[in-house]
């Protein structure tokens, strides 16, 4: 969906939509990433030739707007911005959220401590040159005065070293008491020319039920068992009524299917989604296809992930909170604050 749609879909005259300040350069690739803190240098935090743009954007659109409270999600340059000058309310998930610790590990085994810390250092040097604000550690430019993070435990990357509470997530839809008629549809949600897109239409005649796919948008030919959305699929329709679901590892499908119980083959493209496919196999509630991805072996794991029923997480491992705790409390007082 373009901004523009976007806005005209959204924009009721209560709600206004701006387009947010991006990046419009890359910093140079540093290789092998296995951090947070490398994949925002590579972005363009640690330099301030890129990032001060931003941030000055940033900084003119608060101007403008004139907020009391800011509720960012996954907006470490709105945070920047808006440090030691408003309250920031953070909403997110284990893996935009990292704990408040003055170090972070390496979320790979075969990541590179020293790197990290470098990568870290460098954005912190960027921020001060460039907002002339001194913050403490890395992950303080992604956390706030309150921190609502939500995903399962174990989906959170940093669950060995997290002590704070996890919510249940606002897109995900509990598991209904009422049972489900039938589930004989398998679920495909890829991004466009994701490569595991052709493998799927290929041994799409073999899969024994209907599939249902999204790719992004783009348009490929069908055949008598695989129809093919231009939109994105309702998930929260559909889910419950699926046998599997192929996708590309974002965490609210990962979340939507763990809920439902239906089994999950997962082909990640990037760090983030590596680590959400490895939690999922690690559970035995799916499986994980790597590079190269071939019609022989996305054949086989659609083969087993069918055989193989997939249980719901214990809901137990959520947090909730009262009705005088929750956002909509927090952002109608008149700071946003308690």
């Amino acid at each position: 969906m373009q901004f523009a749609d976007f806005r005209a879909e959204l924009d009721d005259g209560r709600l206004s939509i701006v387009q947010a300040p991006i990046f419009l350069h890359r910093s140079p690739s540093i290789g092998k990433i296995s951090s947070l803190a490398e994949i925002l240098a590579q972005i363009g935090f640690a330099d301030p030739q890129l990032l001060g743009p931003v941030v000055r954007a940033w900084e003119r659109l608060i101007g403008k707007v004139q907020p009391s409270v800011i509720l960012s999600d996954a907006a470490p340059s709105l945070n920047i911005a808006a440090s030691g000058r408003l309250p920031v309310i953070v909403i997110g998930n284990g893996w935009t959220v990292p704990p408040d610790r003055a170090e972070l590990p390496p979320l790979l085994a075969t990541g590179d401590a020293s790197q990290i810390k470098l990568a870290s250092a460098h954005i912190l040097d960027a921020v001060e040159r460039v907002a002339k604000r001194n913050i403490v550690h890395f992950p303080a430019l992604l956390r706030g005065v309150a921190n609502y993070i939500c995903t399962l435990k174990m989906l959170d990357p940093y669950n060995f070293c997290r002590d704070e509470a996890l919510h249940w997530s606002p897109e995900i839809e509990p598991p209904s008491k009422d049972a489900v008629p039938s589930r004989d549809m398998v679920l495909i949600y890829l991004p466009m020319k994701h490569p595991a897109i052709q493998p799927l239409i290929k041994v799409a005649h073999a899969v024994p039920m209907q599939q249902y796919a999204y790719f992004g948008g783009a348009r490929y030919p069908e055949t008598g068992n695989l129809q093919v959305s231009p939109t994105p699929i309702d998930f929260r329709a559909e889910v419950p009524g699926c046998r599997l679901i192929v996708h590309h590892g974002g965490l609210g499908t990962a979340l939507q299917a763990l809920v439902q119980g239906v089994p999950q083959i997962i082909c990640p493209a990037d760090l983030e989604k590596s680590l959400i496919a490895t939690a999922i196999s690690a559970s035995g509630a799916g499986a994980v296809l790597t590079f190269p991805i071939s019609s022989q072996n996305v054949a086989t794991a659609i083969q087993r992930a069918l055989a193989c029923p997939s249980q719901p997480p214990s809901l137990s491992e959520l947090v909730t909170r009262s009705p005088q705790e929750t956002l909509t409390s927090l952002l109608s007082t008149s700071n946003g604050l308690r």
